[in-house]
């Protein structure tokens, strides 16, 4: 198997997906449950904007930080095969 198929297969056939798609299930559940503990949700809810806004930013956060995530194997790993050789 050629080089390039062998990481393929590796990262982004198999056991790697499948944990990258569990991180960004953790990553987007962020809700207000979770600032109840805290005590910020009623600051939250005070803020000047809508609760679909609130959701929306959120989501928007949650999707660049998936994208990254997605995209630091694809620059990592080129760069540590030219080391390891």
């Amino acid at each position: 198997m050629p080089f390039d198929a062998y990481v393929w297969n590796a990262i982004y056939k198999d056991y790697v997906r499948n944990l990258f798609l569990m991180l960004a299930i953790v990553l987007g559940c962020g809700t207000l449950r979770q600032e109840q503990p805290v005590g910020t949700t009623g600051f939250t809810l005070m803020l000047p904007v809508s609760r679909l806004q609130i959701a929306a930013v959120r989501a928007a956060v949650g999707t660049i930080e998936v994208t990254i995530l997605a995209f630091v194997p694809a620059a990592v790993i080129p760069v540590l095969s030219l080391v390891a050789g």
